[in-house]
Formats: structure tokens, sequence, C-alpha cells
């Protein structure tokens, strides 16, 4: 298989590893439904908020497979199609098509990969909310309180979360949008570089590379500390080599490298640079 690309174990790999977090967060979920120490509109909430990632990670998982179809079929493309050329400048020629071909799903998987990521920490701090309501003590809420909760927080998640929703369907203008309307209205929130993130994907995927770019570079800037800035880092490089700014996307490369080593970014920015050698 061409340099690059995925393989199907990895795919399954990135897919299957995250069944485990799913039933820890049912059987949390579970735990707090019998200790009683929650309110019935807190364990509701839980519920809903678990069965919604666990939708969506079904949706992310479908669009992999998919995604390992098309890889398949390609390369078999590639295989048969090589066998019958008869010169070398059509063989040169079809691979230049092919690979280009490949790292355009290449960056579909790397946006699925990501998706995964996302969807695993929303999952994770959803399991470790629910645990630590298991060891409190009864209380009563006040309607005030109850009320603000209400109005304010499910507002900021749902925009986030209508936002990625139209990315994860490949409606990218809307994604678009709503990205851009929640770090307008919500920039100093925990979800702000994650949004910028996915913002930057909706140009990527458009080819709007300059301007991808710029915005993977924001992240590095506004949220040095954030969780997506290896995969910003990874993606200011990918588009850097895309508009042929070679040893600027070397540069790139190696600082991800040595800034964040243990991460799967670093390791596919290594193999970028060997093939930029």
């Amino acid at each position: 298989m061409i340099s690059g690309v995925k393989s199907n174990g990895e795919f399954k790999s990135a897919v299957g590893s995250y069944g485990f977090p799913i039933m820890c967060l049912f059987f949390f979920v579970s735990a707090i439904g019998f200790n009683g120490c929650a309110s019935r509109s807190e364990i509701l909430s839980f519920k809903e908020n678990s069965e919604y990632i666990r939708t969506k990670l079904d949706t992310v998982n479908l669009n992999l497979q998919n995604l390992r179809m098309q890889v398949d079929a390609v390369q078999m493309r590639q295989d048969r199609l090589v066998e019958d050329m008869a010169t070398q400048s059509d063989v040169r020629q079809f691979k230049a098509y092919m690979g280009s071909r490949l790292d355009d799903y290449e960056g579909q998987g790397l946006m699925l990969s990501a998706q995964i990521n996302d969807l695993s920490q929303r999952l994770t701090g959803v399991a470790q909310s629910v645990d630590e309501m298991k060891y409190q003590t009864p209380r009563t809420i006040p309607t005030d309180s109850l009320e603000a909760t209400i109005i304010i927080n499910p507002e900021l998640r749902q925009l986030y979360d209508q936002a990625y929703f139209d990315l994860t369907r490949g409606n990218y203008d809307l994604a678009k949008s709503g990205f851009s309307e929640y770090l307008k209205i919500y920039p100093d929130t925990e979800l702000a570089d994650n949004a910028l993130y996915w913002l930057g994907e909706t140009e990527y995927v458009n080819h709007n590379y300059e301007r991808a770019k710029d915005i993977f570079a924001q992240i590095c800037e506004k949220y040095p500390n954030g969780n997506k800035l290896p995969a910003a880092l990874f993606k200011v490089g990918l588009c850097q080599i895309t508009l042929k700014q070679v040893e600027e996307a070397k540069a790139t490369f190696g600082e991800l490298i040595q800034n964040h080593p243990a991460t799967p970014e670093a390791s596919q920015a290594e193999e970028r640079l060997k093939e930029l050698e």
C-alpha cells in the first residue's frame, strides 16, 4: 500500500479502542441510578449525553468503514492499471494521480480519527462526572440554580454540538458557520480550541489550504496547552506541503516531534519528513 495511508488494521484499532469507555460509561450511569445520590434530572441528563456520544461514535465508525472500502478500491485499481500500462510515462502520470487521491483519503482519515478522539474525551468527561456524583451527599437543587443551568449551559453545548453534527454529516458550510459563531460568543471556554480546530478542518476539506493553515496556527498561539495542539501542528505541516512550502513544513514537523514526541501526530510527522528527504 502507498506510504502515508492507514491500513485497515490501524483503522479498526482506532475505532475499537473506544468500546471500553462506552461500557464504563453505562456502568457508571446505572450505578448512580441505584445509588440515589443524584437527582432525577441529573441522571437523565447524563444518560442523554451518553446516548448522544454513543450515536456519534457509531457514525464515525461507519464513516471509517466506508473510507477503508474506498482506499481498498483505489489500491486495487492502481495495481490493475499499472500492470496494463505499456509506457513508463503512463505509469508515472497515473501514480501521481493516485498519490493525490490517496492523500485526500488520508486527510479524511485524519479528520475522522480526530473526531473519535474528540468524542472519546467527551465520553470520559461524562463518565468522570457521573463517578463523582456517586459520592455526593443528597441535596435539593434550588429552582433558580436549576433554571440557570438549563438556560445557559445547554445553549453553549447545543451550539457546539450542532456544528459538530453538521461536520460529521459533511455539511461543511453549516459547520463552519456554527463553529465561527461559537468562537464569537464563547472564545474562552474549554471547547474553544476544539471549535477552532474543527473550523480549520472545514477549510482543509474544501482545499482552502492557506486559510486552513492560518486557523491551525492560531491554535498554537491561542491555546498552547490545549489538547488539539499536536493535531493542529501536523495539519499546519500538511497545508505547507500542499502549498509547496517544503522547508516550512520540515520545520513544523520538527517542532512537533521535539515538543510532542509521544503523540500519534509525532509518528506521522516522522513519516512525512522521510518522504520530504
